[in-house]
């Protein structure tokens, strides 16, 4: 137990970077500690969570910091790529060298539990491969995302299995990865229809192999698959930048869309019968444009993979298909074989259905996704209070949070009546369980003011000192860090216009997750907040509370037609500095 650090920042990857950064630019004399788990920097993009061939769904341009470019001659890019993984890893590993972050993190370290101490800050229980260790620290920013920890499901059967398992991390590990390889592997199994699902199918098939892939009844089905561009009335655009265009943020029904400004286009469209029927249209439309440029609509062979509900319903868990081959050529000539079936148990060589059909593998890929409740332990605190996930039981203060979310249910529905249209996806489906399953528990969602502070301490004299970034599942991740990470700081010095009325932050962080659970059905929105359409406006409120501009365009046009990139919010911490301290 050495000094008392000002700021623990827990994660080393694109928020915890930013966070770093950003404290540093501020308060450059700040006694600052990074503590990751991984031997290298990135997060998830760290060397050792990173397979071979895995390509982000961003190109050249879109997937950086404002205050440091991705350099096609330094990381050997090329402009309309998608960037390889190892080349986000080497930008990351330069961002922390050069900006002075690299030697204040603390590697293969764990942070297990966290409790408050005596002097209203944080003592924080960390394992290492050099043993235990207690960090004592002011403020502290959990910047761990939620893509740190696989979920590893209990296979049925798994024991009996005479083949191998291996889940979608695991391909991070060049000899798990070599398994699909192995030239005495001849069938490969992939379970799941998610991005990482098609990942895995994909890279199989192209190493030779016959590929059955499963993709549950259960569940969100098949994801929706972009191409990198479509043809949208009459228009080529780039399939990524359509979330960060405030027009067709306007046609999402969002709980906090007010906040860009547009009133009158926002009332038009989701207050009036003929908003909504145009509202209605242009979702469908875009999904069609979608499914068109992939050649989806165009071959009765690919049937199987045409997602079961319309593009409009599932945030950030779409894909894009970034691969160097054609990713359906694999299915139309049966290389692929897409098995739309309930998985029920392992035997010998085979997987077997809830049918009675099964199919033979010698290997298994499971994409399961990720753990998603806290993966620090917090301590001698109530977990509700700081919107942690909550195992549900019976107590009072359950049935509160419960009271929140029905109260909560009525005003979005009654806000947004276009809403009671969508489908009853994994997400709306479970919304009368109130909770979101983990390890076979119920557990309440991520409930956050801004989906970053505690609703806690978001009371007037409250103590600051916890902050999260990284729970906020959408596309443009560089902003979405610097924001965050500058609202994050500038809340735990007490510098950004926080709600007055007593419990109206707590009713609000309600609201928030409970509409984006009924807005997008096909999501992660019953675990952390999870959304496609509604990031810029979730931007121009962030903006707000410090007292900064929100319209950052040269003119009105462009402010609604031209998409939001990164280097639109690269002034963002000087002018913040301006406001604070001149």
């Amino acid at each position: 137990m050495g000094t008392k650090l000002d700021l623990v920042i827990v994660g080393a990857g694109w928020q915890g970077l930013a966070a770093a950064k950003t404290y540093l630019d501020l308060y450059p004399k700040g006694k600052l500690l990074v503590i990751d788990a991984n031997t290298t920097i990135g997060g998830t993009w760290a060397l050792e969570n990173i397979s071979p061939d895995l390509r982000t769904q961003n190109i050249l341009g879109s997937l950086e910091y404002s205050w440091y470019r991705m350099n096609p001659d330094e990381f050997d890019v090329e402009p309309g790529d998608h960037i390889p993984a190892n080349v986000v890893h080497n930008y990351l590993s330069t961002v922390a060298e050069k900006y002075n972050i690299l030697s204040r993190v603390q590697f293969r370290s764990k942070v297990v539990s966290a409790r408050p101490d005596e002097s209203e800050g944080w003592q924080l229980s960390v394992e290492s491969d050099k043993g235990s260790q207690v960090v004592l620290c002011k403020k502290l920013i959990v910047a761990t995302g939620i893509t740190s920890v696989p979920r590893i499901p209990d296979i049925c059967g798994s024991e009996d299995f005479r083949g191998r398992i291996v889940s979608y991390k695991d391909l991070s590990d060049e000899k798990k990865y070599n398994i699909i390889s192995d030239p005495s592997v001849r069938t490969v199994a992939v379970i799941g229809g998610s991005k990482a699902g098609h990942d895995a199918a994909y890279w199989s098939a192209t190493a030779g192999k016959q590929v059955n892939w499963i993709v549950p009844c259960s569940g969100n089905g098949v994801a929706w698959m972009t191409a990198p561009s479509t043809q949208f009335l009459g228009r080529k655009l780039i399939v990524e930048t359509l979330a960060t265009t405030r027009l067709f943020s306007l046609f999402s029904p969002c709980i906090w869309g007010n906040s860009d400004g547009f009133f009158w286009a926002r009332w038009l469209l989701h207050q009036t019968r003929l908003g909504r029927w145009i509202v209605k249209a242009f979702w469908r439309h875009l999904g069609t444009c979608i499914l068109e440029a992939t050649g989806v609509n165009r071959c009765k062979d690919l049937k199987q993979v045409k997602p079961d509900f319309e593009f409009q319903w599932q945030a950030s868990s779409a894909g894009t298909l970034n691969y160097t081959g054609d990713f359906y050529a694999f299915i139309r000539s049966g290389k692929i074989r897409v098995h739309r079936k309930s998985f029920e148990k392992l035997t010998d060589d085979q997987v077997h259905f809830s049918d009675e059909s099964s199919v033979n593998a010698d290997v298994l890929i499971h994409c399961s996704g990720w753990e998603w409740t806290s993966p620090i332990r917090f301590d001698d605190v109530r977990r509700l209070d700081l919107g942690l996930p909550t195992r549900m039981d019976t107590s009072d203060e359950m049935e509160d949070w419960v009271a929140d979310c029905q109260k909560a249910d009525l005003q979005i529905l009654a806000t947004f009546p276009y809403l009671r249209e969508a489908p009853s996806g994994p997400s709306r489906a479970a919304s009368s369980r109130f909770g979101a399953d983990e390890a076979g528990e119920q557990y309440t969602s991520w409930r956050l003011h801004r989906a970053i502070a505690p609703p806690a301490q978001v009371e007037e004299k409250a103590v600051k000192n916890l902050a999260f970034i990284g729970l906020f599942s959408t596309l443009p991740t560089a902003a979405l860090a610097e924001l965050q990470s500058l609202w994050a700081i500038a809340f735990l010095h007490d510098q950004v216009r926080l709600p007055q009325i007593k419990d109206s932050a707590r009713e609000e962080a309600a609201l928030w997750m409970r509409w984006s659970r009924l807005r997008y059905p096909f999501s992660h929105a019953s675990k952390f907040m999870d959304t496609s359409y509604d990031i810029i406006p979730y931007f121009d409120l962030l903006l707000s509370d410090m007292g900064l501009r929100c319209r950052r365009k040269s003119s009105w046009w462009r402010e609604i037609t031209e998409p939001y990139t990164v280097s639109d919010y690269e002034e963002v911490v000087e002018e913040f500095k301006q406001r604070t301290w001149h």
